[in-house]
């Protein structure tokens, strides 16, 4: 669920919109590195915020700039602004941005709609490539991006006549794409 707030991200004050123990815990995870990934791309930030147990919250925030108008989400189970989000705007503000790695699919007609059929879904492919991490840990069949709705899918790597079907786009190591090469 989003919540939208008037708040200047980028220089108010955070006690107003965060609990103590949260703005404790949220520069907490900013200390210990678990933003993984930020990036900018138009008004939206990105991020995926290490959690306790080694798993990933995507963290999503809309900036306005002019009206200072905020549309937040974390889809960690907390129904209030979290140290997930708490951690990200310290991130913003430090300006410590590590791109997410950009992917598309390698069967994309650049001339027709920017979609992928993906089972029963079509997947969006927003500015030519979607936001992705790496290689799910846990089964290197999948890719774990975001979608249109800014939403994590699981992208299976390779299509049902096992032919891989991601193209890396953004790797800042060349090392995606030898995981892939390697599956």
């Amino acid at each position: 669920e989003y919540r939208n707030f008037k708040f200047n991200l980028l220089n108010g004050d955070l006690n107003k919109i965060f609990k103590e123990i949260i703005t404790i815990r949220g520069n907490e995870y900013y200390e210990e590195n678990k933003v993984k990934y930020l990036e900018k791309d138009n008004d939206k930030y990105y991020a995926f915020v290490e959690g306790n147990e080694g798993n990933y919250y995507l963290v999503t925030i809309k900036y306005n700039e002019k009206t200072q108008r905020v549309r937040v989400h974390c889809d960690c189970p907390c129904d209030f602004n979290c140290k997930h989000l708490y951690a990200v705007i310290l991130a913003i503000r430090n300006k410590k941005f590590n791109s997410f790695y950009h992917v598309t699919f390698t069967n994309i007609n650049k001339n027709h709609k920017k979609y992928y059929k993906l089972f029963d879904k079509n997947i969006e492919i927003k500015n030519d490539y979607l936001l992705c991490s790496g290689i799910d840990s846990y089964d290197d069949e999948f890719i774990p991006c975001i979608n249109e709705k800014d939403e994590l899918v699981d992208i299976p790597i390779v299509d049902e006549y096992l032919r891989c079907q991601v193209k890396v786009l953004k790797d800042k190591k060349e090392s995606l794409k030898e995981e892939i090469k390697d599956i």
